[in-house]
């Protein structure tokens, strides 16, 4: 046998076992020699040159990597060809590993909800930048993109290098067949696969401040006298772009459009507890909004069936009495508490 020759079943499992022995001492805190394992497997893998063994390890870390599970630093990630066998007894000794190394568990989760917040990070930026680029003509330039500055700043705080950012995630736009570059002076242009499976939402100048962090005083400028109140009334950019995501652009009860009409409801109130995040809110029609901070209509924590209020009976909103909320396009649901909190609420206007 050649080191050229695909790798069989059973040294892929014999690798595989290797490779987690040395993850689990890794995740345990526990030293371990790579050169005393690649020393063993050679004499268990014959015909197999110390460099393959070397490269099949940065294989596992590949597919490792890939699936939002932890990896042995050591070992940089590396592509596979003969990627099927090696993803099948990765997944048939994972969870056996898993039980194996209990003291690791727990650094272990944290890795995986580390690499899917990364992961959810890099989502975002992807269907943001997207976004951008779908405002503009087929061909563009990266000044062009850089324009929407301010409202990639707004809708990600946390970032501190905006435009890196931006060229960062042209590139992975690149990757996925969405953009190709025109020529040589940096314009690109979109595919015929644009957006290659990104999410495009709307993207708003009206949308690029938040309004938490500003005062409220009435501006000389007439337009911006009816903007603000409307912005504000959205909700905070970053919050409602998330809802926009997970609610497909679409209310949460009446899968409704266009977007110019939705806005970040939060089930327990903003001034509460200060929560924007995803499981507090609902992306909600304005007119549902307010049916909905008015308690004239609730969602039922366990059934996440709508009830509508005995005022708005032999109205149109009749009609969504017994409804159920809309799923999540990402799986996640409200949260129930959150819910209750809402459920419980009295009904906040006189009633007649």
């Amino acid at each position: 046998m050649t080191s050229r020759q695909d790798w069989i079943r059973r040294e892929v499992e014999l690798i595989v076992d290797d490779y987690f022995d040395m993850l689990g001492a890794e995740l345990r805190g526990e030293p371990f020699n790579k050169a005393q394992h690649n020393a063993m497997l050679l004499l268990k893998l014959n015909g197999r040159s110390r460099g393959s063994i070397e490269f099949k390890h940065c294989n596992i870390s590949s597919v490792l990597k890939d699936a939002g599970r932890p990896f042995i630093d050591g070992y940089k990630p590396r592509p596979n060809a003969q990627r099927g066998l090696l993803d099948e007894v990765i997944d048939n000794k994972w969870n056996s590993f898993i039980g194996a190394n209990d003291q690791g568990q727990q650094k272990i989760g944290a890795i995986a909800e580390s690499s899917s917040r990364s992961n959810q990070e890099v989502t975002d930026w992807l269907s943001d930048v997207a976004s951008c680029v779908d405002e503009l003509g087929p061909v563009f330039t990266l000044a062009d993109v850089y324009g929407f500055e301010s409202n990639l700043s707004s809708m990600h705080p946390e970032s501190n290098s905006i435009r890196p950012k931006i060229r960062q995630t042209l590139q992975r736009l690149r990757d996925l067949g969405a953009l190709r570059f025109v020529d040589n002076s940096g314009n690109y242009t979109k595919t015929d696969a644009f957006p290659a499976g990104v999410t495009i939402i709307h993207i708003s100048s009206d949308d690029s401040e938040d309004p938490f962090e500003h005062d409220s005083s009435i501006p000389d400028d007439t337009d911006e006298k009816y903007l603000r109140p409307i912005r504000k009334r959205r909700g905070a950019p970053r919050f409602r772009r998330a809802l926009l995501r997970i609610y497909d652009q679409q209310c949460a009860i009446t899968g409704d459009g266009p977007v110019d009409v939705l806005e970040a409801a939060h089930i327990e109130p903003h001034a509460v507890r200060g929560r924007n995040s995803l499981d507090n809110g609902l992306l909600l029609r304005a007119d549902i909004h307010t049916l909905f901070d008015l308690g004239l209509l609730k969602i039922e924590p366990i059934s996440l069936c709508v009830q509508v209020h005995e005022k708005l009976r032999s109205t149109v909103y009749e009609a969504l009495d017994g409804q159920t909320l809309r799923p999540r396009i990402d799986g996640s649901t409200p949260n129930a508490e959150y819910l209750q909190f809402q459920f419980n609420r009295p009904v906040r206007v006189r009633l007649e």
